[in-house]
């Protein structure tokens, strides 16, 4: 951050505006689709620059398929099938060939970031440190009941249970079937969201709206998946949830852009 401002959540706000980028080069060919990528790679490796490989990676799976989007509602003159074949194939790839060119290509990560990636995919490294945190993610969960506490205390993580895992807190304190409600409430909310925008007969606000709904979706995932242990420890927020003023402005921005594009959804 910058004299105490977070950088990240306001980063994430490109996203929407990233629907509009698309917008100004449609009815081109492939030139179009180019300079299209050539704005999502630049915030992305703007994170990495930062060092922050968790922004990098929701700033690319956010707005990648919203490229996929404008392609397929025929935004540019290109052979609309193939493209969206090839476009949804690297988005499905590429993280998976980034990963492995991160991590045993020992390039860009710093040493905490690769012990954060060692200790998820080795569980009992580290049992002092990162790998700490993320067995005591596993053993909350794990141990967890339907609904009530599980009686374990959550140790070692500071204030990071009320924000990055409020998930396990909220599982773990209250009971499984708490967890499943408020995964529930959030899911209803981001499926109103990609509702909301599909209805657009504004493309761009279509997209806009889109690009909101991706970007909440990858966040939660995101967060539920590092609580569960099946992500690396990461910081991650739960939408709407999490303390933290930032992770809480941007839920709320992203709501309001996506209610504020609604509102003039016949203006095309």
């Amino acid at each position: 951050g910058i004299g105490g401002v977070q950088l990240a959540p306001f980063m994430m706000l490109y996203v929407p505006i990233y629907g509009a980028i698309i917008y100004k080069y449609r009815n081109l060919n492939w030139k179009g689709i180019v300079l299209s990528v050539l704005w999502l790679m630049a915030p992305v490796l703007v994170a990495f620059r930062m060092a922050n490989i968790y922004l990098a990676f929701v700033l690319y799976v956010s707005m990648f398929p919203m490229l996929v989007i404008a392609v397929a509602d025929g935004w540019f003159l290109v052979p609309k099938k193939r493209t969206v074949l090839c476009l949804s194939s690297i988005l499905v790839l590429s993280p998976f060939v980034g990963f492995g060119f991160l991590y045993w290509g020992n390039l860009l990560l710093a040493d905490y970031q690769r012990a954060r990636i060692h200790a998820f995919m080795h569980p009992g490294f580290d049992g002092n440190g990162i790998g700490y945190i993320a067995s005591n993610l596993r053993e909350q969960i794990m141990s967890s009941v339907l609904i009530g506490s599980n009686g374990k205390e959550i140790l070692g993580m500071g204030h990071n249970y009320t924000s990055d895992y409020i998930f396990t807190y909220i599982v773990g304190t209250y009971g499984i079937l708490a967890g499943i409600i408020i995964c529930a409430a959030i899911a209803t909310l981001i499926i109103a969201t990609f509702a909301l925008a599909t209805k657009q007969k504004n493309r761009v606000g279509m997209l806009m709206g889109c690009g909101c709904g991706i970007l909440l979706l990858v966040i939660t995932g995101l967060n539920i998946l590092e609580n569960v242990g099946l992500f690396p420890i990461s910081q991650t927020f739960l939408p709407f949830i999490s303390s933290g003023r930032y992770s809480i402005v941007l839920s709320y921005v992203l709501t309001g852009i996506v209610m504020s594009v609604y509102r003039y959804k016949d203006v095309y």
